[in-house]
């Protein structure tokens, strides 16, 4: 795949808009659970992205296995560590 596949662009379009979201929020927005109207936090979500993207780059099956523990639990609270 080179950089101008539709699936790149697009995927950089999308962490562009998560880089975006995580410059505009404080750290306890980002880890605010706001139940029950949801069902986790957008620091929550984040993880669940990065899980995903850091098991497509080594090459790992679709799904995140989350027991044990995340790989890095901090990715919950902190908003910085997401950003590059």
């Amino acid at each position: 795949m080179s950089a101008n596949d539709p699936l790149i662009r697009m995927n950089v379009h999308f962490l562009q808009q998560g880089i975006d979201l995580l410059q505009n929020l404080t750290n306890k927005q980002y880890w605010f659970d706001n139940s029950p109207y949801f069902s986790s936090s957008a620091g929550k979500h984040m993880r669940h992205v990065i899980d995903h993207y850091l098991s497509l780059k080594e090459g790992k099956p679709s799904t995140v296995d989350y027991e044990p523990a995340p790989v890095m639990p901090t990715w919950n609270r902190n908003r910085n560590v997401c950003m590059p």
